[in-house]
């Protein structure tokens, strides 16, 4: 997780239930950490620069490129219209 969304977990559920929402996270099925490498930085200061997408969206993008994934799970609309990727909507 982000520091930021790790902050705000804090503030919205309290730590007790931040913490456990945290290893829910962790075990996600399927889920998968991709690490940030050089390349990835790279790549992702491209995709920033075509798309103006914000430092975070541009890595996460790249990390999903890097591994042939097609598909981002995500209620941000900055990633529609990016060719390389679709956006499917989280549901709630």
């Amino acid at each position: 997780m982000q520091r930021n969304s790790i902050k705000e977990t804090h503030r919205v559920l309290g730590k007790t239930d931040a913490i456990e929402v945290g290893k829910k996270f962790i075990n996600f099925p399927f889920l998968r950490f991709v690490a940030v490498d050089d390349e990835i930085i790279r790549r992702s200061q491209v995709i920033r620069e075509r798309y103006h997408l914000k430092p975070r969206d541009s890595i996460h993008l790249s990390c999903a490129l890097e591994r042939n994934i097609s598909e981002i799970i995500t209620d941000d609309t900055d990633f529609d219209g990016i060719k390389e990727i679709i956006r499917v909507p989280v549901k709630h």
